[in-house]
């Protein structure tokens, strides 16, 4: 299973880069204003190949645990598009090991850490949340790329990202 925040969701490289590397058969997307959008879940499954199958959840209507079955007995990517969202899962009951940070566009108030990776203040204090419940971030776009400690980056202030 591959937990990730990448506020585009479903895009190229998830598609052609983890989803190839993982041979993932399952996407499942956790996001409020997804899921009330009828128009943005289907043009998010309308961009999966046929073959994988997409959940589309609402923070609080996402009940399944790693051990389900409907996890656990496939290869899943879940992906959600801010920190909030995943601490919010986590305090539902879904005990996150291991969070893959994506891209996290540039807007108002926040700062580069890396050429992908724009945090806030907000951001970053809910990072240091999931920190101390155990929960590791790791910064890595692509299956090719060399992976970084979120802690470690938001310690230098900023990291740059290498291919492996």
């Amino acid at each position: 299973m591959l937990f990730r925040i990448d506020d585009r969701l479903i895009h190229g490289q998830i598609v052609v880069g983890w989803v190839n590397a993982l041979k993932a058969d399952s996407i499942i997307v956790i996001n409020d204003a997804v899921a009330r959008n009828e128009l943005q879940k289907c043009l998010l499954k309308m961009a999966v190949p046929p073959e994988i199958k997409v959940e589309i959840f609402a923070v609080d209507e996402f009940k399944l645990k790693p051990e389900s079955k409907e996890i656990a007995e496939k290869r899943v990517i879940i992906l959600t598009s801010n920190p909030a969202d995943c601490l919010r899962i986590f305090e539902n009951g879904f005990k996150i090991e291991e969070i893959n940070l994506g891209g996290m566009r540039h807007s108002e108030n926040k700062k580069q850490f890396t050429n992908c990776i724009f945090l806030d203040d907000a951001d970053i204090a809910v990072f240091h949340q999931l920190e101390a419940k155990g929960v590791r971030t790791s910064v890595k776009m692509l299956p090719v790329d060399k992976e970084s400690s979120l802690y470690d980056c938001l310690l230098k202030g900023g990291c740059k990202l290498e291919k492996d």
